[in-house]
């Protein structure tokens, strides 16, 4: 009698440990969306054309006419946009910087903004300005490539300095 009641207390014991284990490992395999955080600096952007005078020591400034830079964009297939930051000073009352986000065919035949962000308001010292409003949000990049466009609308560091964004994800990497 006494090596049923081990035998069945074994199996019980072995039945249990498998439903925990089995609980746990199918836990561990549910989605979870982490939110990540793409920072991207102002030495990442470049000048499309080499003939604008501006500096950029870790902030951009022009030196002469308004003029847009630009950054590639880079994200795992199928991870989705939840929120875009530009990050600058804007201290002028008439005038507003722009960052929008660019998608174009892979050929290059067709090309649409996906989301756009701008500084508003005269403001001392540096600020961030975001939008969630990203369509489509989840990034293709069978179908797409992605650049990072930014119009600064003023010349002089006393108006307008560019420091960077940040583009907010959920997804794989």
């Amino acid at each position: 009698m006494k090596k049923y009641f081990v035998g069945s207390c074994i199996l019980i014991f072995g039945f249990l440990m498998l439903v925990v284990m089995g609980l746990t490992g199918s836990q561990a395999k549910l989605p979870h969306p982490a939110v990540k955080v793409l920072s991207i600096p102002s030495p990442a952007f470049e000048m499309p054309r080499e003939d604008v005078k501006y500096t950029n020591y870790g902030r951009i400034f022009l030196e002469a006419t308004a003029e847009y830079i630009r950054a590639p964009l880079i994200l795992p297939n199928g991870t989705k946009i939840t929120k875009v930051e530009l990050v600058c000073k804007d201290a002028s009352a008439s005038a507003s910087m722009r960052l929008w986000i660019h998608a174009t065919n892979n050929d290059g035949s067709k090309s649409s903004p996906i989301c756009e962000v701008a500084s508003t308001g005269t403001g001392i010292g540096y600020r961030t300005f975001s939008t969630t409003a990203i369509n489509p949000s989840v990034i293709d990049n069978s179908v797409y490539f992605y650049v990072l466009n930014v119009r600064i609308s003023e010349k002089g560091q006393a108006v307008f300095e560019f420091c960077g964004a940040k583009v907010y994800y959920e997804g794989s990497w």
